[in-house]
């Protein structure tokens, strides 16, 4: 109502009518509707919504709803349009942080694996810092490498590397090292021949006794058991075989 009071049948126009004055009253927006817009292309890539604060506007740091993988060009304070269309706000893909690695044999152009690189703050990144180049392969290429726009992996091309060197051959000659012994354990005295030791000391003391005995029946003198009796019985021995020979001789002669 404009017009406020009280009234009476004299205030009715001629129809007998009392007009009374009225206003719309304005609806307090709550809310502004948002397409997001890529900044190069031009072409919408998302939608949003936006709460408005008391004051009937919003602050591009609330928003919750940015299209993933993009960043917003323009920040701020916004109001809603006046004829209730959407709040148009720009943005451009956000920088990737990594990008994967396609490694490929350099020869058969086959894929020998698979990799991932982190891409420095300008967006590139250098094959020096790999860590997953595949066993047994070498970069062919090397250098600095931007993330492809597509999203696609980027193509590495490698080679095998040489891994078998012919062994050095072993000199038959070559002493062994005596700081590296072999694998042989040494002789243990068990290892030893099992020839039996014969302890002769009471057979040579029987010997010496028939010495004696057969030095006395000789004649031989004794002198102590240190004497051997060798030499007087070789001495008897050949006077014994002189006379005997003397002997024969003469009865030859007869």
């Amino acid at each position: 109502l404009v017009t406020v009071g009280d009234f009476s049948d004299g205030d009715a126009n001629a129809d007998g009518n009392i007009v009374l004055k009225v206003q719309k009253i304005e609806e307090k927006q709550e809310y502004a509707y948002i397409q997001y817009v890529d900044s190069e292309g031009g072409y919408v890539v998302g939608y949003g919504v936006a709460k408005l604060n008391e004051y009937g506007y919003f602050n591009t740091s609330s928003l919750q709803d940015v299209p993933a993988g993009y960043v917003l060009d323009t920040v701020g304070d916004f109001y809603p349009n006046a004829d209730g269309s959407d709040v148009v706000l720009k943005v451009h893909k956000a920088q990737a942080e990594y990008t994967y690695i396609t490694y490929v044999d350099a020869e058969g152009g086959y894929v020998v694996g698979y990799g991932v690189a982190k891409l420095n703050e300008y967006g590139y990144f250098n094959t020096s810092s790999l860590q997953d180049v595949p066993d047994g392969y070498e970069l062919t290429t090397v250098g600095d490498f931007f993330a492809n726009a597509d999203g696609s992996n980027v193509i590495l091309k490698v080679t095998k590397t040489v891994t078998d060197t012919p062994e050095e051959p072993v000199d038959p000659d070559q002493p062994v090292d005596p700081d590296q012994p072999g694998t042989e354990d040494p002789t243990t005295p068990d290892d030893t021949d099992d020839t039996t030791t014969v302890d002769d000391t009471k057979d040579k003391d029987t010997d010496k006794k028939a010495d004696k005995e057969e030095a006395k029946k000789d004649g031989a003198p004794q002198t102590g058991d240190t004497t051997s009796p060798v030499i007087p019985v070789a001495a008897g021995g050949i006077s014994l075989a002189a006379i005997l020979g003397v002997i024969a001789n003469r009865k030859r002669t007869k």
